[in-house]
């Protein structure tokens, strides 16, 4: 059995309103949010975000001739180097109904799991999710935790879901969980034969940074604004 990836305390939560965000990096992310018709009724006592990064490295056969006497094609070819993934956050609000018979965020989080491992090739990498929710939790703790810092790519959309956000805003953070699932995505096992391709050593990549570094030396400036291909930690940085 693979490690849970949420440890749900069982208090017999009810899930009354859900906010969804996924998003393949470098693509238009897609966003849902719903309301249960009973949510004026039970007031909101708690909140729930589940998060999960896959990571993916970039594919070495995206990797082209990187030629300063033809700067377009270079920088389109770097841009096929960046790595990529997916992203997928869940936010769910509820309240407690401590006689029930089972924890709605107990069942959503084993789904999420089932659902995301079927799916989804990938390595779960524990020691990295435990650092960030580490983290996440000291900030729950001191009161620090706020939309904007800690999910970044939800607080910048276009506010559709603002009576969902609102009510998430004003719940004490002693009642909110937030963690992560980090994990890097494999390669797919298939029997196609993919031929290396090396380009010519000066317009490899070390050497056109080093030629794009002695342009910008000679307008006084101290290095060229990019010093490695971009990986996907990129995505996992607030910036």
């Amino acid at each position: 059995m693979p490690p849970r990836f949420f440890r749900t305390p069982q208090t017999g939560r009810r899930i009354v309103a859900g906010f969804s965000y996924i998003q393949r990096i470098a693509k238009n992310a897609q966003t849902h949010v719903w309301y249960a018709p009973d949510l004026i009724e039970n007031t909101v006592s708690w909140a729930a975000v589940r998060q999960f990064e896959i990571l993916q490295e970039a594919d070495n056969l995206a990797i082209d001739e990187l030629d300063v006497a033809n700067m377009p094609a270079s920088y389109r070819h770097l841009m096929k180097m960046r790595a990529g993934g997916y992203r997928l956050t869940m936010i769910t609000l509820g309240h407690y109904a401590p006689r029930a018979a089972q924890d709605d965020l107990d069942v959503l989080d084993r789904k999420i799991q089932e659902e995301i491992t079927r799916l989804i090739h990938f390595l779960y990498l524990a020691e990295t999710s435990e650092a960030m929710n580490n983290d996440l939790q000291k900030k729950l703790t001191s009161k620090g935790w706020n939309l904007e810092e800690a999910l970044p790519h939800i607080a910048h959309i276009k506010r559709r879901e603002e009576v969902f956000f609102d009510i998430l805003a004003h719940l004490d953070q002693s009642h909110i969980l937030h963690e992560t699932a980090i994990g890097l995505q494999l390669p797919e096992a298939t029997k196609e034969k993919n031929w290396p391709y090396c380009a010519a050593m000066e317009n490899r990549f070390l050497a056109f940074q080093q030629a794009i570094t002695n342009i910008f030396q000679n307008l006084d400036k101290t290095r060229a604004p990019m010093t490695h291909m971009r990986g996907y930690g990129d995505h996992m940085r607030p910036s």
